[in-house]
């Protein structure tokens, strides 16, 4: 195979890997706004007539439905970091085969953003140094965990719903001097 062929042929994984690992952005925003669209809903919910009886725990069970949302959102976390890993062993064979500056859109990115170059195996733990001594694949996942951006929305609605069912229950008697009534 000519030096050619094989930047080529690179290049073309490379760009299917990118495109891969830039989809899962939309899916990352559909779980977010599901969870927050349907645990919302769900809070308020409990603010209605027919579920004022058990007002209290039918706001916990809501604000706790978004940590189900949080775990399909680490997960799918975990999947993206995996093509990074091969869209960086990409660039690395790149600069190493003397072409670093065609295969450059994840090492230019935290150039950019951090200022410097990430490892390519996570931000928050090296194959050199495990975490907490657990197999890769479950140290990815408590990195995808800790990550602000995915903690978002998901534990401000848990928070929010806790709050509520603490210090403002919904009770019988608030939706009793809301009730419509008829005129007459």
């Amino acid at each position: 195979m000519s030096e050619y062929q094989l930047i080529d042929f690179t290049w073309q994984e490379y760009k299917t890997i990118l495109e891969i690992y830039e989809g899962f952005n939309s899916q990352y925003l559909t779980i977010k706004g599901w969870s927050v669209t349907v645990c919302l809903a769900a809070i308020f919910a409990a603010y209605s007539k027919p579920v004022a009886r058990n007002g209290r725990i039918a706001l916990i069970v809501a604000s706790l439905g978004a940590f189900s949302f949080f775990l399909a959102e680490v997960s799918i976390r975990t999947f993206q970091k995996a093509y990074l890993f091969h869209l960086k062993s990409l660039e690395a064979l790149m600069v190493e085969r003397g072409h670093g500056d065609l295969f450059q859109a994840m090492t230019g990115w935290e150039l950019g953003y951090f200022g410097e170059i990430k490892r390519a195996e996570s931000a928050c733990f090296s194959l050199d140094n495990p975490l907490f001594g657990l197999p890769l694949k479950y140290e990815s996942y408590i990195c995808a965990a800790t990550d602000l951006h995915v903690l978002l929305p998901h534990f401000l609605i848990i928070g929010l719903g806790l709050v509520l069912a603490y210090k403002w229950p919904p009770t019988e008697l608030q939706n009793r001097n809301h009730r419509w009534r008829p005129r007459q």
